[in-house]
């Protein structure tokens, strides 16, 4: 199971609830490199057995990078990494141009 990097369950509790179960963790490169090498930390200590890279994290359009029309959790529903690494606004650290360059030569 690929297990979000955004998920609302702790790496340690699907771990716990799972034990047998081959677990990957899916990592976006965040701009604070800490929390990148931290995450993967984390579920290299959980037995996880790959790390997934998403490399084509969205660009937001301009009223979302001002603050409106924001994604919102339902109540109830937390974003457990951000709160675990003690974090908000977790920023990509990929360079919008990279998707472009995937596969041309240069």
């Amino acid at each position: 199971m690929i297990v979000s990097a955004m998920s609302t369950a702790t790496m340690e509790d699907i771990r716990a609830s799972a034990p047998e179960c081959l677990l990957w963790q899916q990592m976006y490169i965040f701009k604070n490199r800490s929390l990148t090498e931290s995450m993967i930390r984390r579920a290299e200590h959980q037995g996880f057995g790959a790390i997934v890279v998403t490399v084509d994290s969205p660009v937001t359009g301009q009223a979302v990078s001002l603050g409106k029309h924001m994604f919102v959790l339902p109540d109830g529903l937390r974003n457990v990494s951000q709160e675990y690494h003690q974090v908000r606004g977790v920023q990509s650290g990929t360079r919008p141009v990279v998707g472009h360059r995937v596969g041309q030569a240069e």
